[in-house]
């Protein structure tokens, strides 16, 4: 199966992990560090230093791209992006104006909408934020699934369209599980301890090197 906009936002966002500050507020992390995962990251950053808010605000958009059909085309995916909404109390929305200068701009560009009422002012302020990020991470799943479209290195899910780095091995390759679960779906345990043979077959678990 090949990569798509579905299973590498999936496999991202699965290796998101939200962890709690000393003072209790959330932030994300990768929990293993794969670079090019790093990339995108940190090109949604939109030459920013790191930041929790924008780590957040990349997981509700891998979020959101994981749950596409593996079908899902880059304008079907961008169709999604108004799922994610800006913050819902204006305590948050100005907490987000004062956090970085250069958020003054997206107010100034939602000024231009003809809105005069300030919540909505900077609820659409905070959404146009949220689309800059959302496009820049897109943009970076798209070139990654470009760039791995034709490797035979990379190994993907026949059932979940996961990026693989461990699983089962089916047939000598013909195809491929990331889990149990995936596997079962397509095969009985019957099955697959024929297809398994005590080891001795061309079926298997195994992991990887990436």
């Amino acid at each position: 199966m090949k990569a798509t906009i579905a299973s590498v936002a999936s496999a991202m966002y699965d290796n998101m992990e939200r962890k709690e500050r000393t003072d209790g507020k959330p932030y994300y992390v990768l929990k293993e560090a794969e670079s090019w995962q790093s990339d995108i990251i940190h090109n949604a950053h939109l030459d920013r230093m790191p930041s929790d808010d924008i780590y957040e605000r990349i997981n509700d958009v891998l979020s959101t791209l994981a749950d596409l059909d593996n079908d899902a085309t880059e304008d079907s995916a961008t169709e999604r992006f108004y799922e994610i909404e800006p913050d819902v109390y204006t305590s948050d929305l100005t907490a987000w104006l004062n956090s970085d200068n250069r958020n003054v701009y997206y107010l100034v560009e939602a000024q231009e909408s003809g809105v005069t009422d300030g919540f909505q002012l900077l609820a659409i302020a905070q959404q146009k934020y949220i689309m800059e990020i959302a496009y820049a991470v897109l943009n970076g799943i798209v070139k990654y699934v470009e760039e791995i479209k034709e490797d035979d290195a990379v190994r993907i899910c026949d059932e979940c369209g996961e990026i693989m780095t461990e699983g089962f091995c089916i047939s000598g390759g013909e195809e491929y599980y990331c889990s149990e679960p995936c596997r079962d779906k397509n095969y009985t345990e019957e099955e697959w301890e024929v297809l398994y043979d005590n080891g001795n077959g061309d079926s298997y678990f195994t992991t990887w090197d990436e």
